[in-house]
């Protein structure tokens, strides 16, 4: 099995890692650069759009324009309403989630955990909160909290993709359960066939696991669903280079 020293913790996410002796640091980057762009570009829009919980009756419009705003990625103007909602209604756990993750889009995520936390605690089976908590976290590589609050919120939502592909990647990069990781994504996977970004993801874990024509396969499958991504190329020659493969790697 591969060594997970090179995790995002270590700063390879941005390619300021250190590389490997034998010459595979390269494509461990890439892979991590690939799958956290993958991440950003093609779940943003479910995040800020998963589950809403029934906004309080004082200020319904101002959460519901809020939330529009935050599709939109207009993190501003979001927060100017939401901050509105939330001194009419502070225990109105739509606003406080809302506002949470507009702090969040803003990169405010010490504040964003704080409103996270309210909302759960004003409305503990918000399973978006959970999960927008979890997220927050991974972004702070809050490795432990972010796998807590994704276990809380499949436990609310059952099988759902997006929640179970969360909990397979806060098992990548924080526990370095690969195969339990590989289990959650494979599930997420069978749910959701087009899930473009899972593939790219359970890519990593096959790959600190050795399982290279594995991880091959998984990002031949993810840029077949969302081919407008280079890294994610980069990535899959150099595994045919190191496995050997020299003609797919060209």
């Amino acid at each position: 099995m591969r060594s997970a020293r090179c995790g995002w913790r270590s700063g390879c996410a941005s390619g300021s890692g250190r590389g490997r002796s034998n010459g595979k640091g390269q494509a461990v980057n890439t892979l991590f650069r690939f799958a956290l762009l993958a991440c950003v570009l093609l779940l943003a829009p479910v995040w800020a759009g998963e589950e809403a919980p029934p906004a309080a009756a004082a200020e319904p419009d101002l959460v519901t324009q809020g939330w529009k705003l935050i599709e939109a990625n207009d993190a501003a103007g979001a927060l100017a309403l939401l901050e509105k909602a939330v001194a009419a209604d502070p225990k109105n756990a739509d606003a406080l989630n809302g506002r949470g993750w507009a702090r969040h889009m803003q990169r405010d995520d010490g504040r964003a955990i704080v409103d996270l936390t309210q909302a759960i605690a004003c409305s503990p089976r918000s399973s978006s909160a959970w999960y927008n908590r979890s997220l927050v976290f991974q972004a702070m590589h809050e490795w432990e909290h972010a796998l807590f609050d994704s276990r809380m919120g499949i436990e609310l939502v059952g099988q759902d993709p997006n929640y179970l592909r969360q909990r397979g990647r806060c098992r990548i990069w924080g526990k370095h359960d690969y195969p339990g990781a590989i289990d959650d994504i494979t599930v997420a996977i069978r749910l959701k066939p087009e899930f473009g970004s899972a593939f790219f993801d359970r890519a990593a874990a096959y790959w600190y696991l050795d399982q290279l024509p594995a991880a091959a396969e998984d990002l031949e499958q993810g840029l077949r669903i969302t081919p407008r991504h280079f890294d994610a190329y980069v990535s899959l020659a150099e595994i045919h280079t190191h496995t050997g493969n020299y003609e797919a790697a060209l």
